[in-house]
């Protein structure tokens, strides 16, 4: 039998309302039970076990929030999921922006830093 992982709770009780822990041995049977991917509905048909499915999910090809790289140009690090309506020069353009803010504060810095020495010699 294949379960999803909402069929499974996160943080495994001894029954509902319980604060214990479940045994052990209960944990190992459970971490076998096999699990399909939550991207399954984006095409993921993985099935895996239960203790592999955390790490599955963080490399899961099918995952539309895992990072992914612009290979348009601009190389932005961005979510799956983004990447359609990514626009490159938008993207470019606003770094460019962020970095002439940032350049005028230095210029300003700077020559606030030059007229207080000059004012000390």
């Amino acid at each position: 039998m294949v379960l999803s992982a909402a069929d499974v709770p996160r943080r495994l009780k001894c029954c509902h309302g319980c604060p214990r822990p479940v045994p052990r041995i209960m944990q190992n049977m459970l971490s076998k039970l096999q699990i399909a991917c939550d991207n399954a509905v984006f095409g993921c048909s993985a099935v895996v076990r239960l203790d592999n499915l955390m790490s599955h999910l963080s490399d899961c090809e099918h995952n539309p929030k895992r990072p992914v790289t612009c290979e348009q140009g601009c190389g932005l690090e961005m979510p799956k999921d983004e990447l359609p309506n990514h626009n490159c020069i938008k993207h470019l353009l606003s770094v460019v922006q962020q970095q002439q803010t940032r350049i005028e504060e230095l210029e300003k810095t700077s020559a606030e830093h030059k007229h207080k020495l000059a004012e000390q010699k």
